[in-house]
């Protein structure tokens, strides 16, 4: 099972899909915030991946991890 919180060794983000089209991804930051870059807008801090999705950028459709490399 995915964890939605930091740690574990693992990057992790959560991808969002509108149609057949990937549309935004949030970045999970060691804080336990999520990152996200709002098209021409600054980078954005948020508690969920889900405060950004809806609206033009779909729903949350996949989450995924990648091991930290040194």
């Amino acid at each position: 099972m995915f964890q939605r919180r930091a740690g574990g060794g693992h990057e992790k983000i959560a991808v969002c899909a509108a149609a057949t089209q990937y549309t935004h991804a949030a970045r999970l930051l060691p804080s336990g915030k999520w990152s996200s870059k709002l098209g021409k807008a600054a980078l954005i801090e948020h508690d969920t991946p889900e405060d950004v999705a809806g609206g033009v950028y779909g729903d949350i459709y996949q989450y995924m991890k990648r091991p930290l490399t040194v």
